[in-house]
């Protein structure tokens, strides 16, 4: 057999070849990925027939040669697509000598399929060692020219790994250098990311039609300051404000469609339109990056190709709409996730990269990938412009009605919340941005931490809340989904300490755990209490240790080993009023600056109570907390959907009680207080009387909100009756004296009646819309409260749009004139046509809602 070759690009086109052209060009730099793999000793004296050469009864090892580089990219484009595609000409890569071709070399090893139980005994081959690559000594190889090229294709696939291709023009495929030629151009480019003479002809050539796609990590090794592993709302700003204000990235700023991916679990889509941005996020809500790295044990080689493959395929015939992009993102994330998962195939055969299940449709057990616009974070970028949360976006006016569904029904069967990132730590769920971003840091230190073998000293971080909040279950939760099994935890009261010298045994006990083997967590709690009447006083007594890693015991000093040393606010429940408490001498006198640069990192844990007065998503923790705690002490209430039979009463006062007194530890106590024991349904007759209510909550305040709607619906009539006593004067003049909708409440018909009674009954529907409740007035008169223009039209359009259903219901159609035997009115239509003189009768019904409210005996309240 002839030596394997490489046909060099040709340096002029060469001519037209028979039959059909080839509507995909893919083309790049190549490599051959050199696999290698061991293999165990022959077994001997199972059959005495049996003979092996010598070397196999030593540990052993094969290899295979797989395409590698847009070789790769060329494969997997044909297998997502099923069309010919044209591609770099080679011949038995397993002969090409190192001089002519890139190489690379990785170890496989056996791996479990991944790290979920379900999966045990499951095995796979996955890269255990990138050995690295070898090439030529002196200058990359010529780029081997593109078998059936042609001018017309519609596709053109680029792989840029920046080893020449880039440098190279006559290498370059004819569609995409030809003056005629109009493909759809996709790039994929690894760095450097600039400077690259590839970047800049598709850019002038192919304008409009180029899609380059780039890694987030080439872009963080070249200097570019993006967040990891935070939360997505800080990742996807940071990378937006960078795209708009960095210099360096100028050239990636041309590119019409930029996607940046962001490993398995997301990327960034963003188009640039005249001077501005429009940025497009797709994401895993239940997963932030590199969380597949850790859930799939071993590496994985041609993850990008897969993902490049897919989003080109799902091109093919089509523009580059944002819908056609942003499904070939799903796509292009859902076939690498599938190579990660079957590497490179199961351990009874020889490794190869696979290519049947990569490209297929996405089915019921691909995780859902969510969607949203993600917002300019202006001139001053995100870390100090508005507080973007993607919850907040889904949930806007809505929270109220989100709340009471992920009780009732659980996050999971909520629609609107499908989208809202959710932070896993052990067994807490949050869905607060600030927290996941808190608790998301700390889980980044300890894991760093816990890998280093011989830290000089503890990994020293703070947790800030009220009390009740859950800070050290927290804390906790985040350690043991790292390491569950190299942890053990320990806590110490500070507030309970007599003395300095009582920290000494309390180190010991520390130490023994470090000295058995494993990690000490270890919870100072209350560490900014009083010592002997001074204010923050204990500081100064953990700074030894918390430097240098000992603590003094008489004249002999003791190392501590390897800890984790969480400080939990006590007086402080947040780190920022800590910190602000720096200007202060006393601060500076008890060594608190000195206490804060031994930190590496702090979280706030928010809780069940409102964490100010701007806090608008204190409904939706507590409806997480309120459903954690039935699922656990009252599992009786789920019927066999999974939902939560629960009384509306109760359910509203549980989420809208003014405060808890001890935070989440309040919420649990009042469930377990509760004569729950054998019941189906928690109802208000289940809950504890008042003076045990008294403990944890304002009783009277709660009695009032279990009874809200039940008091409302006693009140239907009252408010209905008002309604229309406004009605009459304004239509005094416009209609007859005898015509029905005139006549006093008492002669009424009782059709006009009930459509009074539907305007009151919709009255809380219509406030939550825009974010506001009411509760009842309790002693005294409500408040004046006052609504905003915006919030007022929207209820006035709101009710216009239940007068048009209520009136089709009954037969009426749109006519000209009012005629009640014919059911014409002319106010059966939109919002927007509808005439400005009776869009003003409803705005003036809308404007009125706090006033009847406050007549009924309730008052509005913002839950926003």
């Amino acid at each position: 057999m002839p030596e394997a070759e490489l046909t060099p690009a040709p340096t002029s086109p060469p001519a037209r070849q028979a039959g059909p052209e080839p509507r995909i060009v893919v083309a790049g730099d190549i490599a051959v990925d050199w696999l290698q793999w061991p293999m165990k000793p022959a077994c001997l004296g199972t059959c005495e027939d049996e003979r092996h050469p010598n070397w196999r009864l030593y540990t052993g090892f094969r290899e295979a040669a797989e395409p590698g580089g847009a070789l790769l990219l060329a494969q997997m484009v044909g297998d997502a697509t099923g069309l010919p595609v044209a591609r770099p000409r080679t011949r038995r890569l397993d002969r090409i000598p190192a001089e002519k071709i890139l190489r690379s070399a990785s170890v496989l090893k056996e791996y479990p399929l991944s790290s979920a139980r379900k999966d045990e005994g499951k095995k796979v081959y996955r890269i255990e060692q990138f050995r690295g690559f070898c090439g030529p000594k002196l200058a990359n190889p010529a780029p081997p020219a593109v078998q059936g090229d042609s001018p017309h294709a519609e596709l053109v696939v680029l792989d840029d790994a920046g080893n020449g291709f880039r440098d190279c023009p006559a290498a370059w495929p004819q569609a995409f250098a030809a003056p005629e030629g109009s493909p759809l151009v996709v790039l994929k480019m690894s760095r450097p990311l600039t400077r690259s003479a590839l970047l800049a002809e598709a850019v002038r050539r192919h304008g409009q039609r180029l899609v380059v796609v780039v890694r987030a990590d080439d872009l963080r090794e070249a200097g570019v300051d993006i967040s990891r592993r935070l939360s997505w709302e800080r990742t996807a700003q940071d990378l937006l404000w960078q795209l708009q204000l960095n210099s360096e990235l100028d050239e990636l700023k041309h590119c019409a469609h930029l996607v940046v991916r962001f490993g398995l679990e997301g990327a960034l889509h963003t188009q640039w339109r005249g001077d501005g941005v429009e940025a497009a996020l797709l994401y895993d809500p239940g997963a932030i990056e590199e969380d597949y790295d850790q859930r799939y044990p071993g590496k994985m080689q041609g993850l990008a190709s897969a993902f490049v493959a897919a989003l080109a395929a799902g091109l093919v015939g089509k523009t580059l709409a944002p819908e056609a992009i942003g499904q070939g993102i799903r796509n292009g994330l859902r076939a690498a996730r599938r190579l990660l998962l079957r590497g490179f195939g199961g351990v009874t055969g020889d490794p190869s990269y696979p290519r049947q299940g990569i490209f297929v449709p996405s089915g019921e057990a691909d995780p859902f990938l969510a969607d949203v616009s993600v917002p300019d974070p202006g001139p001053t970028g995100p870390a100090c412009g508005h507080f973007w949360t993607i919850l907040d976006e889904v949930t806007r006016d809505r929270l109220e009605g989100v709340a009471r569904n992920v009780v009732e029904r659980g996050r999971e069967k909520d629609k609107s919340l499908s989208k809202v990132p959710v932070g896993c730590f052990g067994e807490m769920r949050t869905l607060d941005r600030a927290e996941i971003e808190g608790l998301q840091m700390i889980r980044n230190l300890m894991a760093e931490y816990l890998l280093n073998p011989k830290p000089k000293n503890p990994l020293c971080i703070a947790v800030f809340g009220p009390p009740g909040s859950g800070k050290s279950f927290a804390v906790t939760q985040v350690a043991e989904s790292i390491a569950k099994d190299r942890v053990e935890e320990i806590t110490f009261n500070v507030a309970e300490f007599t003395s300095p010298q009582a920290l000494a045994p309390a180190f010991h006990r520390v130490r023994d755990i470090a000295l058995k083997g494993k990690v000490p967590l270890v919870f100072f709690d209350e560490f900014d209490s009083r010592l002997d009447g001074r204010k923050l006083g204990w500081l100064k007594y953990f700074l030894a240790p918390m430097q240098d890693g000992e603590f003094r015991e008489g004249e002999a000093v003791h190392p501590i080993g390897k800890a984790i040393f969480v400080f939990a606010g006590g007086t402080s429940h947040s780190f920022q009023r800590f910190r602000g408490e720096g200007a202060q001498k006393g601060f500076r006198n008890a060594k608190g600056p000195d206490f804060l640069s031994r930190l590496r990192g702090y979280v706030n844990i928010v809780g069940a109570n409102e964490a100010s007065r701007t806090d608008s998503l204190v409904l939706i923790r507590r409806a997480a907390f309120l459903r954690h705690i039935l699922e656990k002490n009252a599992p009786q209430v789920f019927d066999s959907s999974g939902k939560a039979l629960i009384d509306r009463g109760v359910l509203d006062a549980m989420l809208k009680v003014r405060e808890y007194r001890h935070g989440v530890r309040s919420m649990l106590a009042i469930v377990q207080m509760s004569l729950l024991a054998g019941r189906r349904c928690f109802e208000r007759a289940d809950l504890p009387p008042a003076e045990q209510l008294e403990l944890h909550v304002d009783a009277r305040a709660f009695s009032r909100l279990a009874l809200r709607h039940i008091l409302f619906e006693g009140r239907i009539e009252d408010i209905a009756r008002e309604l229309h006593n406004r009605y009459l004067p304004p239509m005094q003049g416009e209609r007859p004296a005898d015509d029905p909708t005139m006549q006093p409440w008492d002669k009424l018909p009782e059709l006009y009646k009930e459509s009074n009674r539907q305007v009151a009954d919709q009255i809380p529907e219509k406030l939550q819309s825009i974010g506001c409740s009411f509760r009842p007035a309790g002693e005294g008169a409500p408040p004046p409260f006052q609504l905003a223009d915006r919030e007022i039209e929207r209820l006035a359009q709101m009710e216009h749009e239940r007068y048009v259903e209520e009136r089709k219901r009954a037969g009426w159609v749109y006519g000209p004139e009012r005629d009640e035997e014919k059911r014409t009115h002319p106010c059966i239509v939109p919002w927007d046509k509808l005439p400005e003189k009776e869009k003003e009768k409803d705005i003036a019904s809308a404007r009125a809602i706090p006033e009847l409210l406050a007549k009924a005996g309730f008052g509005v309240c913002r839950v926003t």
